[in-house]
């Protein structure tokens, strides 16, 4: 049980960090966003950089562990949207719901999580689930908001794929990536000064989702409970439980696998309440999901890595 305490306590130490500076250090909301668009521009782009160099770039493509976590974040996705319609919800909550379900914290929470359970070998699987969610994922949920909000069209997929496209996740994930493609050896000095960023970038990062979640609770309303509970189970259970279920089907080594199912199993992103918030739609729905998949998460975490043997 050690790993289990020593993996969640340092995570949800820095969060109630930044919640009782937030609620108490007078820590504002625009320090709260400036801190995490630090990390959202420099930090994390910087880790995802790093990671790719470190790594020989045709090696990290498992392309059977990304059919199975593509295939099973898109069946979660289609069934949440499906809950929706059969309990007679509207378009925006379908959409919502959906994006909810399955666009977790992975950059900012399962990214460093992984690593610190399995070791740095499991930088390269989180890395290229980061490039699943942000070139596939992201686009397909930004699309549903945008249709919910604006009907169907042409004009759905341009602002779908602007917004995918210059996500600096995906930037630096991109970067990263024919760096170590082209077998570019980089000067020590980048090395340690991208080593210095990256450094920064989870402790920051943490600090700022707990603050954050403080800061949401303006945005909480008493509406719409159901779509956050059914958001909040198939993100934390549905989605992880599908994710290692697709895994074993299509035979992916157990390392891989398991780094992908606890991975899956991290809560829904703050990405998915600004995203709510710019375009309109289930602006509170998301930030309660937000808020109360990461408070569930302390325990549904907890049970994940006991079952994929490293407690």
């Amino acid at each position: 049980m050690t790993i289990l305490f020593d993996s969640l306590i340092p995570f949800f130490a820095l969060m109630g960090l930044g919640a009782a500076t937030a609620r108490f250090g007078r820590f504002s909301t625009e320090n709260t966003q400036g801190l995490s668009k630090l990390v959202f521009w420099i930090g994390m782009p910087a880790v995802l950089v790093l990671a790719f160099v470190k790594n020989d770039a045709i090696q990290m493509i498992n392309w059977r562990l990304a059919a199975a976590y593509s295939g099973a974040v898109f069946v979660s996705l289609v069934a949440a949207r499906l809950a929706m319609v059969a309990l007679g919800r509207s378009r925006e909550e379908q959409a919502g719901t959906a994006m909810a379900s399955v666009m977790g914290n992975t950059a900012f929470f399962a990214f460093p999580l992984v690593q610190f359970v399995f070791g740095p070998a499991a930088a390269i699987i989180g890395a290229l689930i980061l490039l699943i969610e942000n070139l596939f994922v992201m686009p397909v949920a930004v699309a549903q908001l945008i249709a919910a909000r604006d009907g169907r069209g042409w004009r759905t997929l341009v602002t779908a794929a602007r917004t995918s496209l210059l996500n600096p996740i995906v930037l630096g994930s991109a970067l990263g990536f024919a760096l170590s493609l082209s077998q570019i050896v980089l000067p020590i000095s980048a090395l340690r000064t991208l080593e210095l960023v990256a450094g920064t970038a989870t402790p920051a990062a943490l600090f700022a989702l707990g603050a954050t979640l403080v800061h949401l609770r303006s945005e909480v309303s008493s509406d719409g409970l159901m779509p956050v509970l059914v958001a909040t189970v198939a993100k934390l259970i549905v989605l992880p439980s599908l994710v290692f279920v697709a895994a074993l089907a299509l035979d992916v080594d157990p390392f891989a696998r398991n780094v992908a199912t606890l991975a899956a199993g991290a809560p829904t992103a703050v990405n998915v309440f600004v995203q709510a918030r710019a375009y309109g739609i289930f602006g509170q729905g998301a930030a309660r999901a937000v808020a109360l998949s990461t408070l569930l998460s302390a325990i549904t975490l907890s049970v994940l890595i006991s079952m994929l043997h490293v407690a």
